[in-house]
This record gives structure tokens, C-alpha cells and sequence, in this order.
């Protein structure tokens, strides 16, 4: 059966304390740090969608301008 002695420093029941505080204290903040860093991946993930649609937007835009830049062409030469 273990018990507490005397002869057990009050200085290290106080590393001991101070560790296991630590621990907990570093454990806390590990998590707090990955929450933000999920919520920072979801935000960029989300940026990275509407990235890809304005992509696609302006390609369509990019064509449309050829087509108009080619029908004016067209028409300044008198060929319509």
C-alpha cells in the first residue's frame, strides 16, 4: 500500500505539481491552436471553392471577349 512519507521533499511534490500544471497547461493550448487552425483550413477551403468559380467566370469572359474582339475585326474590314 504506498502512502506519503516524510521523507519525500516538499520540493518535488512542488516539480511534480508544477509539471503536471504545465502538462495541462500545454494541452490546452495544443488544442485551442488546432481549433483555430481547422477554422483557418475551412476558411481557405471555402476561398479556394469561389477561387475556382472565378476562374471559370473569367475564362467564359476571356472567350466572350474574343468572340466580340473577332466580330469587330469582321466588321471594320466591311465583312460582317
Amino acid at each position: 500500500q504506498w502512502h506519503l512519507d516524510k521523507r519525500v521533499p516538499i520540493a518535488m511534490i512542488t516539480v511534480i505539481a508544477v509539471q503536471t500544471f504545465g502538462a495541462i497547461w500545454w494541452a490546452a493550448t495544443l488544442t485551442g491552436t488546432v481549433t483555430f487552425n481547422t477554422a483557418r483550413i475551412e476558411r481557405f477551403e471555402a476561398s479556394y471553392s469561389r477561387m475556382a468559380a472565378m476562374e471559370q467566370t473569367l475564362a467564359r469572359i476571356d472567350e466572350r471577349l474574343k468572340s466580340l474582339q473577332s466580330v469587330l475585326e469582321r466588321a471594320r474590314r466591311g465583312n460582317p
